[in-house]
Formats: C-alpha cells, structure tokens, sequence
C-alpha cells in the first residue's frame, strides 16, 4: 500500500538527543512506512575507539560507513519492491561527517574514496527533516517529539515544507 506521502524516501537528522527516532517512528506510524534506525549499539570497535581513538578511529569509522549501506541499501531496495515510502533516522551522508572529525591524512583520503564510491549506489533522500535543538532544549525533558506524539498534532506536507 502505498502512504499518502509525496516522497518516497525521508531522512531525519540532527544532533543527538534530539528526537530524530522518535520522530522517524512518529511518521512511519502516522504514514505506514518501512522503517530504517541506525544500528550502532553492536559496533565491536567501539568500546576499543573510546580507549584509544587514534588507533582505532578508521576500523570505526570503516565500520559504520559498510554498516550503514548494507541497511539502507537493503532496505530502499526492500520499500522499493514493496512499493513504500522509506523514513530513516539518519542521512548516509553522517559517515563522511564523523570521518571528517576523527581521520586525518591518508586514512581520511581513503575514506574518502570508498565513501564515494559506495554513496553512488544509494538513493538519496527527497526530503530531510533536520532537527536542531540547543543545549538547553536537550537537557530538558520533553521536546518536540514528545509535543507530537502527546498531542493530537497534524503533520501537513506542501511545497517540501512540513507544518506540525
């Protein structure tokens, strides 16, 4: 069944913390999407990165850039097959981000060349909703999903901008 959505794939993003699950579980609710969350919880290396980040900074990194597009590129195929919208809580783009933060030099360069390489094979989204909450706003309890998602709000799609 196709949603009444006028995308086909939706990204949300923004700084930890501030709802970027929660909103992609909200719409896909709302909307009967497939679904996409990042998996990162597993990722062996990174208990090893927090102990010594200059060592194990590109196996990270390596890791979550093949992690993250074995997942969304199954599942874009998987929502395409089945004629439905995708949301996913994270841009693919977010690897190259990180990378840019934690590699220096040669291994950023080569980091690099696989990310462009594989990113070609991916859908990119039609819409990405970016969440941006400061400090303050994510020390507190509460936020925006939680005003969604206790409220009878409507979420209206026009002209790629979204009314909540």
């Amino acid at each position: 069944m196709k949603s009444s959505l006028p995308y086909s794939y939706i990204a949300v993003e923004g700084n930890i913390g501030a709802g970027k699950t929660s909103l992609a579980k909200i719409f896909s609710g709302i909307y009967n999407t497939d679904l996409v969350l990042e998996e990162f919880a597993d990722n062996t290396f990174l208990p090893q990165f927090y102990e010594n980040p200059e060592r194990f900074a590109f196996p990270l990194e390596m890791s979550f850039l093949a992690e993250r597009y074995q997942q969304l590129k199954a599942r874009q195929e998987s929502a395409a097959k089945n004629n439905k919208v995708l949301i996913s809580d994270y841009l693919f783009e977010k690897s190259m981000f990180f990378a840019n933060v934690n590699l220096k030099g040669n291994e950023l360069d080569l980091f690099r060349k696989f990310f462009e390489l594989i990113n070609k094979n991916l859908r990119q989204p039609d819409l990405i909703l970016y969440l941006n909450k400061s400090t303050e706003e994510l020390q507190k309890e509460g936020g925006l999903t939680s005003r969604i998602f206790h409220q009878n709000t409507s979420i209206t799609f026009q002209n790629n901008i979204i009314s909540i």
